[in-house]
């Protein structure tokens, strides 16, 4: 018998596993409307609330993740960072999180310690936290265009692999214009001699052309 239909209404699951995403027949999933005594966090209620395709899509890519150890919740209008659907953070290898309506990175993505690419554009995220990306050590990509970004924390210049960095330059004011309108080249290299003059007490920043010294190096 191939499983086409889940009904769930009136359950008090928390979360959906993954491995629904791997039934291929499976056309519906009935789920209590959120704000009716629902106590599902996984997928979340703006998931639930767009219908079933939605909540089917969101399925089918957390168990892509299992397979691969790459997700992708783009396009979701999601609010919060989805970490419910991650079953095994430090494997994961790829996040693409781009075009929802996330406003802050919680202190739990220092977890997935073996994140290599991480794309985070067009959502209303304001700030980067230097500890957080302090602590992924394996990026090699990054993307925030799109956010109301104005700082570039320091801590992205002691991360040895990143080696892609998409941002807007005309909203940052550190690093400084004189550096972030040049190249990605430019901004990286200037973060990683301010990173390491913080680190050592030696500052180097000759040949930057600089027109001020920056206020985060001082």
């Amino acid at each position: 018998q191939i499983l086409r239909r889940i009904s769930l209404r009136g359950t008090p699951i928390m979360r959906l596993p993954a491995t629904l995403g791997a039934i291929e027949a499976l056309q519906e999933v009935a789920l209590d409307e959120p704000g009716s005594g629902s106590s599902l966090v996984s997928p979340p209620a703006v998931v639930v609330q767009a219908g079933n395709s939605a909540i089917l899509a969101y399925l089918r890519r957390s168990y892509s993740a299992v397979l691969h150890r790459q997700l992708d919740l783009s396009g979701f209008s999601l609010t919060i960072f989805p970490f419910a659907a991650i079953s095994a953070p430090s494997t994961l290898t790829s996040l693409s999180l781009s075009n929802n309506n996330i406003s802050s990175i919680p202190d739990d993505l220092k977890t997935l310690t073996g994140l290599k690419h991480l794309d985070l554009a067009a959502n209303n995220i304001s700030a980067l936290p230097a500890s957080i990306f302090g602590r992924l050590s394996v990026l090699r990509s990054l993307s925030v265009k799109g956010n109301p970004i104005t700082f570039l924390p320091l801590t992205l210049g002691g991360l040895e692999h990143l080696e892609y960095l998409d941002f807007d330059p005309g909203l940052l004011t550190s690093p400084p214009r004189d550096i972030s309108i040049k190249s990605v080249q430019a901004l990286l290299h200037y973060i990683r001699r301010a990173y390491a003059g913080r680190a050592s007490g030696h500052l180097d920043l000759s040949q930057s052309e600089l027109s001020e010294i920056p206020e985060e190096v001082t």
